[in-house]
């Protein structure tokens, strides 16, 4: 996926003569370094940082060193996105927001008011947009928050097969048996067992919880002992886990 994202931020910066993104992003760990990519003639800043307060503070110091001309705020529902889309509305700065996966966002995981930050910050600009994937999407949050103007449907911006795909070796095939292997040992899966794995960071609209609580029906309802969840990913939502290791515990 970081690939993925990194080949975006290419193919947008070679469009543009001398356009600065900067891509603020959460930090796997203490003391990471601020990293910078030249394409062309335009740059691509990669700046992490720990926490809410930090990343009011990065806002201010990116603002410092050049002027910000548009914000893009991916995943408006969390307190990051928030923040952005609050700072960006105090500094009048153009805003731009999408939607991934239609309803997932508005009837899903998103909490009540969630996106109003959002909302408040296309609404202080008039130079905004919400851009969405889907059209369901579009037409629920353009009726649930009355978005000035609507919101644009856009249909499937762009496909992964434009990206060259991933060579595996013969080398890449062994070491990954030798790494099953090990995962089999490691949380005693058997030939016999049904064993499903979910590599996601622990986010609410991930759906481990639902996985989980899937699991926990057919085992105890339907006697299917023989099902296992194998869950991997980074550990964002601390709450999120807990909930899971206590429905674990209780069941």
């Amino acid at each position: 996926v970081i690939t993925y994202v990194e080949e975006l931020n290419r193919r947008l910066a070679l469009r543009h003569d001398d356009l600065t993104q900067t891509i603020l992003y959460r930090a796997t760990e203490l003391n990471m370094p601020q990293t910078t990519e030249v394409v062309g003639n335009s740059r691509i800043n990669y700046v992490p940082y720990l926490g809410e307060r930090d990343l009011r503070l990065k806002l201010e110091e990116v603002a410092k060193t050049k002027p910000i001309d548009l914000t893009v705020v991916h995943q408006p529902w969390f307190s990051t996105g928030r923040i952005t889309a609050e700072y960006a509305a105090k500094n009048k700065i153009p805003t731009m927001t999408y939607i991934h996966f239609g309803d997932v966002f508005t009837a899903g995981t998103a909490a009540p008011g969630s996106w109003q930050p959002v909302k408040d910050a296309l609404d202080a600009n008039p130079s905004r947009k919400v851009v969405s994937v889907s059209d369901v999407g579009a037409r629920e949050v353009e009726g649930q928050f009355d978005i000035r103007e609507g919101v644009d449907y856009v249909g499937t911006m762009l496909k992964t097969d434009i990206f060259n795909p991933a060579k595996v070796t013969s080398e890449d095939v062994a070491e990954l048996k030798e790494e099953l292997k090990t995962l089999q040992k490691d949380f005693d899966i058997q030939p016999q067992d049904i064993t499903i794995l979910l590599p996601a960071s622990y986010y609410e609209d991930k759906g481990q919880k639902e996985l989980v609580h899937a699991i926990g029906r057919l085992v105890n309802d339907e006697g299917m002992t023989n099902i296992k969840a194998v869950l991997v990913g980074e550990k964002f939502d601390q709450n999120l886990i807990r909930d899971i290791q206590e429905y674990i515990g209780s069941n």
